[in-house]
């Protein structure tokens, strides 16, 4: 009986140590791979103007504003240093702000001013507030992307 057990020992083989090492690397590397790619859908690529993070250009920033009251036009003067690209205007109201339209138009260049038909304001009551926030052009890799700069870049107003 104790041939028999020796010769079924015999007959069993484990991986060889080589074999086990390459599949452990192997496993290591696949792994990675898709922890690399799963994490790098969260990170997306930087927008950027000039080779710098485009927040930085927000400080060039400067707007003036006016709506008035019964009418659709948004009077813009661009006295920063940049060209908007659009502007985003938000509602505020009492413990939220509402996006209401987001404008991308032909370039407003520093220093001028121009007037703006955007459907919707109108609807604005004398008193209520807006917010007008500029947008901005910078670069993604190949593509040119627009970028809303925060509120305190904005200027906020009342409807008159």
């Amino acid at each position: 009986m104790d041939f028999m057990y020796r010769s079924i020992l015999k007959e069993k083989r484990g991986l060889s140590p080589v074999i086990a090492t390459v599949l452990l690397i192997s496993i290591t590397i696949v792994l990675s791979i898709i922890i690399f790619l799963w994490a790098k859908g969260f990170v997306g690529e930087k927008t950027q103007k000039l080779g710098e993070p485009i927040e930085n250009f927000c400080d060039e920033v400067d707007i003036e504003a006016e709506v008035v009251s019964g009418d659709d036009n948004l009077y813009l003067t661009n006295r920063g240093t940049i060209s908007l690209y659009g502007f985003d205007i938000r509602k505020v109201e009492e413990g939220s702000v509402e996006t209401i339209k987001r404008e991308e138009r032909k370039p407003l260049p520093a220093g001028q001013s121009e007037s703006f038909e955007v459907d919707g304001l109108s609807a604005l009551s004398q008193g209520e507030e807006i917010i007008v926030l500029p947008v901005i052009v910078g670069e993604s890799g190949n593509s040119k992307v627009a970028y809303t700069c925060d509120e305190k870049y904005g200027v906020k107003i009342s409807v008159i």
